[in-house]
């Protein structure tokens, strides 16, 4: 992964909704390496499994493709969810198309911004997007549109972030932080 552009995040512009994109190199992208990420991301896999890993049933074939090209590009000899999802460092997401709609297949998603990949399974990309105010009506045919321009074998980053209820913990996960301010409140 390449560094963040802390001017372009934190930016003098009055708020708006766009989508932040650059390319990035896809080897160094899922080889990069972070021990105290990766343990972290180890630890809430572990405990949470059933909110950060997913697959829909009808996705089997595409997924196992997308998995094998992840534990090759990351040098993981494995390619089963569970343990990419431990090794590699990127939070990540398969879209398929289908019917006309991007909708959400599979992924590992550890360290969402205030969402859960459980709640999201399935559904398409536009009520994925449907909490957020004004997001489907500014960029979701920007979207539409990127995702279906993107060839094999190119990277794109988009960095996001989000403030924790938590000081001190780096998991903006709705559920997974709602367990927290229970147990520390």
């Amino acid at each position: 992964m390449t560094k963040p552009d802390w001017n372009r995040i934190f930016s003098n512009e009055k708020h708006r909704l766009h989508m932040a994109l650059r390319r990035s190199d896809l080897t160094s992208y899922w080889r990069g390496s972070n021990g105290g990420l990766l343990k972290e991301r180890k630890k809430w896999v572990e405990e949470n499994q059933s909110r950060c890993l997913g697959v829909c049933d009808d996705a089997s074939l595409q997924v196992s493709l997308a998995l094998r090209e992840i534990a090759l590009l990351s040098e993981v000899d494995e390619s089963r969810i569970e343990r990419l999802a431990v090794e590699v460092v990127p939070d990540w997401t398969l879209l398929s198309r289908a019917s006309g709609l991007w909708r959400v297949v599979a992924g590992a998603v550890v360290f969402p911004s205030s969402w859960a990949l459980n709640e999201k399974l399935g559904r398409p990309l536009f009520e994925v997007h449907g909490p957020v105010p004004g997001l489907n009506p500014t960029l979701g045919a920007s979207i539409d549109i990127f995702l279906d321009s993107l060839t094999q074998f190119t990277a794109w980053e988009r960095w996001n972030w989000g403030l924790p209820p938590i000081l001190n913990s780096i998991i903006i996960h709705p559920g997974i932080c709602q367990d927290l301010l229970q147990v520390s409140g």
